[in-house]
C-alpha cells in the first residue's frame, strides 16, 4: 500500500518481483506507472490533468471568469495547458498499437500500461486503486490501459475507489477521513 511514489513502489514490486506472497497492492493517488533515470517530474501528465480538471470546474463559476478577464489568471498557462491535454489524449488513443508494434519488434524498455496489468493479474495479484476525486490518477489509469482496465475490472482484479473532497495528499482532516474509513472498510470486508 502506498500514496503517490509508494503507489509506484508498490505498483513496481508486484510487476518486477517473481514472489508468491504478493497478493494484493493497493496503490493510492499514483501519478506515474513508469519512471526512468532522468525522467522530469515537473512536466508530468499528471500536472497537465490537474489543471485541466480544475479548469473544468472553474469554466462554470463567474467568479473565476471575472478574474480571468481582470487579468488576475494566467491565460498564458490554460493555452498551454489545452494542446498538451489534447496532446496526451491522441497519444493515448495511439500508444497501445504502437507498443505492441514495438514489442513485436524486440524492444524490451516499452512503457506498457496495459500490458503490466495484465501481467501482474497473470501473478494472481490483486489491485485496488484508491483515488481521489479530484486527482487524476483514474484518468491516467484510463488513457494508459483502457480497455484492460474495464476488462480487469470486471473480473474484479482491480478495483477502485474514489475518495470524494480530497486532493491528491489528503491534506485536509475530512479527505483523511474518508481515505482511512474506504481502506478500513475494504480490509474488513476483504480479510474477515
Amino acid at each position: 500500500m502506498g500514496l503517490c511514489s509508494g503507489a509506484y513502489a508498490s505498483f513496481q514490486t508486484a510487476l518486477h518481483l517473481n514472489d508468491d506472497s504478493i497478493q494484493e497492492i493497493i496503490p493510492v493517488n499514483p501519478l506515474t506507472f513508469h519512471w526512468r533515470e532522468g525522467m522530469s517530474l515537473d512536466a508530468s501528465p499528471a500536472e497537465y490533468y490537474m489543471d485541466w480538471g480544475a479548469y473544468r470546474q472553474s469554466m462554470w463559476k463567474k467568479d473565476r471568469w471575472k478574474q480571468l478577464l481582470r487579468g488576475e489568471k494566467n491565460i498564458r498557462h490554460i493555452l498551454k495547458t489545452l494542446p498538451m491535454v489534447l496532446e496526451l489524449k491522441i497519444i493515448a488513443v495511439f500508444k497501445p498499437l504502437v507498443n505492441r508494434i514495438r514489442r513485436l519488434m524486440g524492444a524490451r524498455d516499452v512503457e506498457d500500461l496495459a500490458l503490466d496489468l495484465e501481467l501482474i493479474s497473470k501473478k494472481g495479484v490483486a489491485i485496488r486503486f484508491f483515488i481521489s476525486e479530484s486527482d487524476p490518477g483514474y484518468q491516467l489509469l484510463i488513457e494508459g490501459a483502457g480497455k484492460t482496465v474495464k476488462k480487469l475490472m470486471e473480473k474484479k482484479v482491480v478495483e477502485v475507489s474514489f475518495i470524494p473532497k480530497a486532493n491528491h495528499n489528503f491534506s485536509s482532516h475530512l479527505g483523511r477521513s474518508r481515505l482511512l474509513a474506504q481502506v478500513g472498510q475494504y480490509f474488513s470486508s476483504r480479510y474477515h
